[in-house]
């Protein structure tokens, strides 16, 4: 599948996702953003081969897009 931005890819995932993959990769993402080690994300260590940096992308971008779009799911998820 082919997407505009990385933001349609991770919220294509989202939607489509189950609570335990969102939680699971809710465990991945929040320790490099609540320690503030973003640099030291690599995705290809997850089975990714995108290169966030030939987008122009900052890890912390990625991971905060992540995370905001994880919490967006299940405040609405809450709301039902």
């Amino acid at each position: 599948m082919v997407y505009d931005s990385y933001l349609d890819a991770i919220e294509d995932f989202v939607k489509h996702a189950s609570s335990q993959e969102l939680q699971a990769v809710f465990d991945v993402v929040d320790p490099y953003l609540a320690s503030d080690n973003c640099d030291y994300f690599d995705i290809s260590l997850f089975g990714g081969d995108y290169r966030l940096e030939d987008d122009g992308i900052s890890n912390s971008d990625f991971l905060n897009a992540i995370k905001r779009s994880i919490e967006q799911k299940k405040a609405s998820l809450s709301n039902i």
